[in-house]
């Protein structure tokens, strides 16, 4: 579970990194995408 919130950190960063300088929002919604994308899957209720 800690690594999956860390590369969830790391993608959140990263399209940070990508929305300050300019960059097309195409590019920084890849990253938006990669952060929303997992947490539409189902939980574990056992967690």
């Amino acid at each position: 579970m800690r690594s999956f919130a860390l590369r969830e950190f790391a993608r959140g960063v990263e399209g940070l990194d990508r929305f300050v300088p300019g960059a097309p929002l195409r590019r920084v919604r890849e990253r938006l995408f990669g952060v929303l994308a997992p947490e539409s899957e189902p939980v574990d209720p056992r967690l």
